[in-house]
């Protein structure tokens, strides 16, 4: 039975853009479509794949190494053609094909970009949810990963040094033969008497073990960096409209009360109180214009 493919969802200047995501045996197939047309394209193996969509722009995907849903699906569209486009647009040039474009250029460094969203109920919205919900744990477990990946190899090369055994293998000699030699000219270079430079001091000699600290102290600077890019996104999808008014980033939706439903005990609202107000004023003044026009009686 073939696996249902990963999508990713995002709709940008009014256009519905769509990336899909179908793994096989040893390579993952990435489509990118805009109103169910493809735009680009690409099967690969890499973690980091980048797909060209010329005038529409670049997407860039982030996917795991071995198995599970993609880390980053970000979209760079492209210039407006009300914008500038470089030099070439001021000098009134036309910009050749094979050129790259500078949506592609900024998906090639990862600078930027509006991030696309997982389809509701997926393992990667799932994911996406948790880093969400738990920002610290995630970013334990980002520096957990890296200072693993180097003490694991470390610790294997240990172990097999501890093997008291080891296989003797008689390699065959091979016979070299007697190559000429060839008579290099001598070339005799002029001496340079550069100024002594003055002795610096001597740093303080740090622990072996500091050498395994550095990786996890750079996997816990990406973490935050990742952190604080995904806050900008959401950001940035709430000041789009893209959050559904009414409801919070967790889909919940606040709670409301009703206007003229009012709990015995409870006081009532204050738009009510006045609406009170108002009518016992009408009341009084009805009242002192029938007084005014009731003839008096004769004493």
């Amino acid at each position: 039975m073939a696996k249902a493919p990963e999508r990713w969802h995002l709709t940008h200047d009014g256009d519905e853009h769509t990336v899909e995501i179908s793994s096989t045996t040893a390579s993952r197939l990435v489509r990118w479509t805009i109103a169910d047309t493809e735009v680009a394209s690409k099967k690969t193996s890499e973690n980091t794949v980048v797909l060209d969509g010329q005038e529409h722009g670049a997407v860039r995907l982030k996917l795991p190494s071995l198995i599970g849903p993609a880390r980053q699906v970000t979209l760079f569209p492209a210039p407006s053609s009300k914008g500038p486009k470089g030099l070439n647009w001021l000098r009134g040039k036309k910009k050749p094909d094979s050129e790259p474009s500078e949506a592609l250029g900024q998906a090639r460094l990862g600078v930027g970009g509006t991030d696309f969203v997982p389809e509701e109920g997926s393992r990667a919205a799932k994911r996406e949810a948790w880093i969400r919900e738990h920002p610290h744990l995630y970013a334990l477990r980002r520096t957990v990963s890296a200072t693993a990946g180097v003490l694991v190899p470390v610790l294997l090369v240990w172990l097999l040094r501890q093997i008291p055994w080891r296989p003797h293998i008689n390699l065959p000699s091979v016979p070299t033969p007697d190559l000429p030699s060839i008579p290099w000219p001598n070339i005799s270079l002029p001496h340079v008497n550069l100024p002594n430079l003055p002795n610096l001091p001597d740093l303080p000699d740090l622990p072996g073990w500091t050498q395994y600290v550095w990786p996890a102290l750079i996997a816990f600077g990406f973490a935050q960096v990742e952190l604080r890019r995904r806050r900008q996104q959401e950001e940035k999808r709430r000041a789009a409209g893209d959050v559904p008014e009414g409801k919070e980033a967790n889909g919940k939706t606040p709670g409301t009360s009703k206007v003229g439903k009012s709990e015995p005990g409870m006081a009532k609202p204050a738009m009510l109180v006045r609406e009170t107000a108002d009518e016992k004023d009408d009341k009084t003044t009805q009242a002192c214009r029938v007084e005014s026009v009731r003839p008096k009686s004769d004493v």
